[in-house]
């Protein structure tokens, strides 16, 4: 992706290394006793690079010791010398001072065998020499390791004197991942400009953790002081509005949002970064209008950036505008085409265009489903008794004096015909029950034997899916005996909305039979009621695109009671 950073000027600062504890151990370089000038010494080694201030002034002191010793230690660390290390393997580095690059290079791996963290000064002091290359990589692999990032802070000189202490001083702040690493590291001499884009952009990154943090007041505070070093940076400015809107201030926050957006209003990338900024921070319609204005702008190389494309196709099919979605797509996929054409390299986010294609079908088929709307299918439906029968189980249901349903799925309907079942009274609990296999069905349900009702009779209804059975109670065993059965059959009468009529010139499918709209409102029958209706709708768009929308109803919710 293209990266846009305007010109700033940046202001170096050198950190003070004088250190008050330095100056405490100097002036016992001149101590009464040769144990505690000993022990000064050997403190002011430790130190290193800490105490050179100090020993500077120390090796011009009137005091002939402690200007001796300055002078000695200054010339220990000028060549890097650790104290750890055995007299012969010091003598060695003193010595190596204007050696060549090979005898450079073997010093630093004899030292590296011996100790590596006590090398690290000799090897920062090659940087300026012969050796600077293998130093370099060295020192590459030992600022990646977390155990020498404050050893890092304290060899290598600041501000840097050349490229390669820069690009190890940007390692380290990089490493720390600080609002103020970042400006520290912003502020170094030699920064290339591609490490200074990696920083800008780190900075945004810090912004965005505080804000998922909610520590708007600090956001606040450290977007102002980035938008100081960049001004004209637009990603700064917007994270100083959203810190002002969290923080209650909607007036201020919209002055800043706006200032940004205007800044570079036919930039393209400046709108891609402010729009990855926002979608990290969560403000997903902000990040959107800002995807859209990429995509209007006058392209970079007459042409837009796809990646933005794909970006608002997850927001629109997010917001289910299918439509949208798919027609962002159907943009990036001509502008994969376009970079290809070219020469250039252009590859699809999520698959082949293959996939994308079938990706982009399905929205349109969302987007048509959601055109038809809700009430797209309403549904009727036609029960009759089979023989004609119908007047004989009216007769007999009004002569029943309590009613079951029994639940069952197709593979069930003729489940009392199939399994042993039994109709049960319960007489203390006045309860019925239906017995499938021994094991309760159903509800139970009240019921009072009342001899001699109904005409004497004690009939009980059961329902099912597509039967009704009449059970008759016998008062010595209590239980019921089945004396006839009636079979239903369906007929299901779908009436399509306005939207649907208008749109259903390719096929209907009824659960994978296939229908005209003409043929419809003759009714599809059935013998039983299936648990759903899958209504499918095909058809083939005027750019030859076929489109599939299925709507699933379920019947059994729909039908009408009957007896």
């Amino acid at each position: 992706m293209k990266f846009w950073v305007p010109f700033v000027g940046v202001c170096l600062c050198t950190l003070s290394l004088f250190s008050g504890e330095a100056e405490d151990w100097l002036a016992q370089l001149g101590a009464e006793t040769f144990e505690e000038r000993e022990a000064a010494s050997q403190r002011l080694w430790e130190m290193d690079i800490q105490a050179m201030d100090v020993l500077v002034i120390g090796a011009q002191s009137e005091d002939p010791e402690i200007r001796r010793r300055s002078q000695e230690l200054l010339k220990f660390f000028s060549a890097g010398v650790s104290p750890e290390w055995p007299q012969e393997l010091q003598q060695k580095v003193i010595d190596s001072d204007g050696a060549s690059q090979e005898v450079l290079t073997d010093l630093m791996k004899e030292l590296l065998a011996y100790d590596e963290p006590s090398a690290l000064p000799f090897l920062v002091r090659q940087l300026r020499g012969p050796a600077k290359s293998t130093a370099k990589k060295h020192l590459d692999l030992m600022v990646q390791q977390e155990v020498y990032q404050p050893r890092f802070m304290q060899q290598l000189p600041h501000p840097p004197q050349n490229k390669l202490e820069t690009d190890l001083w940007y390692q380290v702040y990089q490493n720390k991942g600080s609002f103020s690493a970042v400006k520290a590291a912003l502020a170094l001499p030699y920064l290339s400009p591609s490490d200074q884009q990696k920083l800008v952009q780190e900075g945004v990154k810090v912004l965005q953790r505080l804000h998922r943090d909610k520590k708007f007041a600090d956001l606040l505070t450290e977007a102002k002081a980035l938008s100081a070093l960049y001004p004209d940076f637009p990603p700064y400015i917007y994270q100083e509005g959203l810190a002002t809107w969290h923080l209650g201030d909607e007036e201020g926050a919209k002055v800043y949002c706006d200032y940004a957006l205007s800044l570079y209003p036919e930039n393209e990338t400046a709108h891609y970064q402010v729009a990855e900024m926002l979608q990290e921070s969560g403000h997903r319609y902000l990040a959107a209008r800002e995807w859209a204005v990429v995509v209007t702008v006058a392209p970079h190389g007459g042409l837009h950036d796809v990646n933005a494309y794909f970006h608002l196709a997850d927001y629109h099919q997010k917001m289910e505008r299918y439509d949208e979605a798919a027609e962002a797509y159907e943009h990036a996929m001509m502008g994969i085409r376009q970079l290809n054409d070219r020469g250039l390299s252009g590859t699809l986010n999520g698959g082949s265009e293959a996939d994308l294609l079938q990706r982009i079908q399905e929205l349109r088929s969302k987007a048509l489903k959601k055109q038809m709307g809700e009430d797209a299918v309403a549904l009727r439906c036609g029960i009759a008794v089979k023989e004609g029968r119908f007047d004989e189980l009216r007769e007999m249901t009004d002569l029943t004096g309590a009613q079951m349903t029994l639940e069952v799925k197709p593979f069930g309907l003729r489940l009392l015909e199939i399994v042993p079942s039994t109709l049960v009274y319960l007489a203390e609990k006045e309860k019925l029950v239906l017995m499938v296999k021994g094991e309760v069905v159903g509800e139970k349900v009240d019921y009072v034997w009342e001899e001699g009702t109904k005409d004497g009779r004690n009939w009980v209804l059961v329902k099912a899916l597509d039967m009704r059975y009449i059970f008759e109670l016998n008062p010595e065993t209590l239980r019921g005996e089945l004396i006839d059965q009636f079979e239903l059959e369906y007929t299901c009468y779908l009436i399509l909305n306005e939207r649907m009529k208008d749109l259903a010139e390719g096929s209907i499918t009824v659960n994978d039979e296939s229908f005209s709209v003409e043929e419809l409102p003759q009714g599809i029958p059935f013998d039983y009621l299936p648990e759903e209706m899958n209504i499918q709708y095909s058809g083939i768009r005027d750019d030859g695109m076929e489109l599939n929308v299925t709507l699933t109803i379920d019947p059994r919710k729909r039908a009408p009671d009957f007896p």
